[in-house]
């Protein structure tokens, strides 16, 4: 319902709009379970000392925070300890590590459980040809960035990266139902 010329003190209390929430697990590390608890343990100080003041949005906003972490408890998941370098990693992660020779880079890549893609960087033609025979990956880019693909290139990996490919053949591939019809003459 709208209304017009409402005084200032007969203004209801606006409605905070809601804090969203995942539908999937809060992973949560051993000392991050804790900040939940001493958050939500802060919240109630907060909201019990609104309640005192009488302070309508401050209510309003404590109740929705209040809310939001609740819930965020609620499907909390305590996982194990970062890795040994001590630091929880998201996004893309580059290390950079020297080697001795073309075989041995070919053989730290070939180490890793994924297999999506793969770049060389040379200007020799034979080791170029030589890590595409070798590398374990979906795809070996050469003088690219490994995240390259233009739409008509098949991409897909092997190993932990999956057994599949994506690409317009494989589209068609895919929505195509093949059939056999024999006809006895």
């Amino acid at each position: 319902m709208s209304r017009a010329f409402v005084k200032e003190t007969d203004a209801e209390t606006p409605v905070p709009p809601e804090r969203p929430v995942s539908l999937h697990p809060n992973f949560v590390t051993a000392e991050g379970l804790p900040a939940i608890e001493a958050e939500l343990a802060r919240l109630d100080k907060a909201h019990a000392a609104a309640v005192r003041a009488e302070d309508r949005e401050a209510i309003a906003l404590t109740q929705r925070d209040q809310r939001y972490w609740t819930a965020r408890r609620a499907s909390a998941q305590v996982v194990g300890a970062p890795p040994a370098d001590g630091y929880v990693h998201f996004g893309s992660v580059v290390t950079l590590t020297r080697v001795g020779s073309l075989d041995e880079a070919i053989g730290l890549a070939n180490s890793t459980r994924y297999g999506l893609q793969a770049g060389i960087f040379t200007t020799n033609i034979h080791s170029a040809l030589e890590a595409a025979r070798h590398l374990e990956f979906g795809g070996v880019i050469v003088n690219e960035a490994p995240t390259f693909r233009a739409d008509q290139m098949p991409y897909g990996g092997v190993k932990a990266s999956g057994n599949t490919r994506e690409g317009p053949a494989y589209a068609v591939r895919e929505l195509t139902e093949e059939r056999l019809v024999v006809i006895d003459l």
